[in-house]
């Protein structure tokens, strides 16, 4: 069995996924977000920083984008965050089927 994908994450974000705010997370395709590794259905542990709170999800779906393409409130993150424009990872989660597992 695979572990689940553990994503550690600033306070604001965890907040907004808490309130259900925020449905998907957008990395770099490096190292465990590369798309061979992020396939529907994958359990996902987000987590408050590194030892905070946790929420419980599943992936969705995922696909490259360019950061370019994104919404401005996305672009604005990827470059707070990556420094430059480039590909990211959109990693969209269903909340929904963890309730009902």
């Amino acid at each position: 069995m695979t572990k689940p994908l553990f994503i550690p994450l600033k306070k604001e974000y965890f907040e907004q996924y808490k309130d259900g705010s925020k449905h998907y997370e957008l990395r770099k395709p490096e190292k465990q977000f590369q798309l061979k590794y992020l396939w529907p259905g994958r359990a996902v542990t987000l987590s408050c920083g590194y030892s905070g709170d946790r929420l419980y999800t599943k992936i969705a779906g995922a696909e490259i984008w360019h950061s370019g393409d994104l919404g401005k409130d996305d672009q604005k993150a990827c470059l707070n965050c990556y420094g430059q424009h480039g590909e990211v990872v959109k990693i969209n989660f269903d909340f929904e089927a963890v309730a009902n597992d």
